[in-house]
């Protein structure tokens, strides 16, 4: 059995020389405990429950627009229940339980578009909801693999509302999907992973029933492979896919699907004791893609956050004996 608490305080203030003055403070504080019983050298429950509470408050000083102030003090508690049950190589598992998700501080800042000013979002709730989940593992020879279904009912989910300028609390919503894992030692020295996730993610309820929820892929996928090589260092290849979506504010369903993308990362690392050199090569092929996208109406028209192209990181590491 394992009990804790946890505190965390953040702040931020910011200044500019052509905008005013910004603030946001966050504190956290939380009490759980999760607890797994061994019924026999085969089966297993876990137990687990949090508590949560979350102040957080947000200021802007007047310049351009009004001064905006306000705070807001939730919380949340959750629980999980499971059951497992493996043999010579093999688990398989289930569990139930709730989550939720308060707001980050920088979601707690809109602007109202039709008044031209800022605002405090302090009515936005925390997300929350129930979750379910079957899954399993196999381990043949070089092959290991895992696989889990899943559905999460949520409701309040935060999302952003380009049309209000602020973050705002969806209608009910329901993510369910596959996820699944194979790592296979292709030889002594390297090895493979394969990772796969599809997720079907809709409003349940409300106006937009049915409908996708913006910018959720239903398909990504990492291929990852690892050569060791020794003295000579290690070196590493990966391949994120990440497929369609629709764009962010695009509820309707009706502004089209903002196109996938497939970037190559590249590694390498040379234990030179003391010394470890690693040099990365992200977006080797300098793939063009936007991570994010919207649709705003004010200017009838999409817009883009455009990802960072090719770059090259060298670092260097030395550890003192």
């Amino acid at each position: 059995t394992v009990l804790g608490i946890d505190y965390y305080d953040g702040d931020v203030d910011a200044r500019y020389t052509t905008a005013p003055r910004q603030h946001a403070a966050q504190t956290s504080s939380a009490a759980y405990f999760q607890n797994t019983t061994a019924l026999s050298d085969a089966w297993a429950l876990t137990l687990g429950a949090r508590s949560q509470r979350m102040e957080q408050s947000a200021s802007q000083d007047a310049g351009f627009f009004p001064a905006m102030e306000g705070d807001a003090t939730r919380r949340r508690n959750a629980w999980d229940l499971g059951a497992s049950y493996g043999g010579q190589g093999w688990r398989a598992y289930g569990k139930v339980g709730t989550t939720f998700r308060f707001p980050n501080a920088d979601e707690l800042f809109g602007f109202n578009p039709f008044l031209g000013v800022p605002v405090f979002a302090g009515d936005l709730k925390p997300q929350h909801g129930t979750v379910a989940e079957l899954g399993g593992s196999l381990t043949a020879g070089p092959v290991q693999g895992r696989a889990s279904l899943y559905s999460m009912s949520l409701k309040d989910e935060i999302g952003y509302d380009g049309a209000l300028g602020a973050n705002v609390n969806f209608d009910p919503t329901r993510r369910q999907g596959l996820e699944a894992e194979v790592d296979w030692r292709v030889a002594e020295r390297l090895k493979a992973k394969l990772a796969y996730a599809y997720t079907d993610a809709e409003f349940r309820s409300g106006p937009y029933d049915g409908n996708r929820i913006p910018l959720v892929p239903r398909n990504k996928a990492t291929l990852r492979l690892n050569w060791d090589a020794g003295r000579a260092g290690s070196y590493t290849a990966m391949a994120n896919y990440v497929g369609a979506r629709r764009y962010s504010g695009d509820y309707d369903n009706v502004r089209g699907m903002l196109a996938g993308y497939t970037t190559l990362d590249l590694q390498a690392a040379w234990n030179l004791q003391p010394w470890t050199v690693t040099a990365r090569l992200l977006n080797a092929f300098d793939k063009r893609y936007a991570p994010y996208a919207g649709y705003s109406p004010w200017i009838a028209d999409h817009y883009y956050y455009p990802a960072d192209g090719r770059s090259f990181v060298l670092s260097a590491r030395y550890d003192f004996k």
